[in-house]
């Protein structure tokens, strides 16, 4: 016997109550990171809550209860943009208005689209499907965190500047330093405690970054031979 499909009200309810946990999400967890570690600027503070409202958006996604489909997946990943505006005008009444908060906000919504289209298509392949969210945000974890667990190899197995910025541009965290104009690596933690410092990089170019995530997510999306469903 399979579970009736919830109505349209109680999907609209679920979207609207995991929106309004990332907002708050968003609001106050790097209120208490940032207290406690000191004074960071407006760059590094919205860069954290980019990420918070990324990871969260994906782990509450109510699609992996309902049916995903692209049309949600689409809708989210607005939903997700518009949590991040909302947030970024709680950190600075002005930085709505800034090229910085307005690329974030692209970020996010590329992001969202991208990794959702990724794992909605990949659905279409698989025969353990409850298991592909799981393996998406560890997947998404792994290459987001790339810079660091990889950073005792740089000197030795990445010797070359093209090989670094290959290295660092497959990590989502170097596009939303890019995307935020801010140089994350060579801030103070990363700058003592990992050899990026001394090392010749370039971030990748954002505009390429960001067409390049939106034609994959627009083929995953709209190639009817992935994914199923609107």
């Amino acid at each position: 016997m399979t579970n009736p499909a919830p109505s349209a009200r109680n999907q609209v309810l679920a979207f609207l109550l995991a929106w309004f946990l990332i907002v708050l999400a968003g609001f106050w967890a790097p209120s208490m990171c940032i207290d406690s570690a000191g004074p960071v600027s407006l760059k590094a503070d919205l860069m954290l809550r980019t990420i918070i409202v990324i990871g969260l958006g994906y782990l509450l996604y109510p699609g992996w209860q309902l049916q995903p489909s692209r049309i949600q997946a689409l809708f989210w990943s607005f939903m997700l943009a518009l949590a991040y505006l909302t947030i970024a005008i709680y950190v600075d009444d002005n930085s709505v208005f800034t090229a910085t908060a307005l690329n974030a906000t692209i970020a996010i919504f590329l992001l969202s689209l991208f990794l959702h289209g990724v794992v909605i298509s990949l659905s279409a392949l698989s025969t353990r499907k409850g298991m592909l969210p799981l393996c998406g945000i560890w997947i998404f974890v792994l290459l987001f965190t790339l810079p660091l667990w990889v950073a005792p190899w740089v000197e030795t197995a990445i010797v070359t500047p093209a090989r670094l910025n290959i290295m660092l541009w497959s990590s989502p965290l170097s596009y939303l330093a890019a995307m935020l104009d801010y140089d994350y690596l060579r801030q103070q933690w990363f700058y003592q405690h990992l050899p990026y410092g001394a090392l010749r990089y370039d971030y990748p170019d954002a505009r390429y970054y960001s067409i390049g995530l939106l034609i994959v997510s627009l083929i995953t999306l709209v190639n009817p031979k992935l994914g199923k469903g609107l």
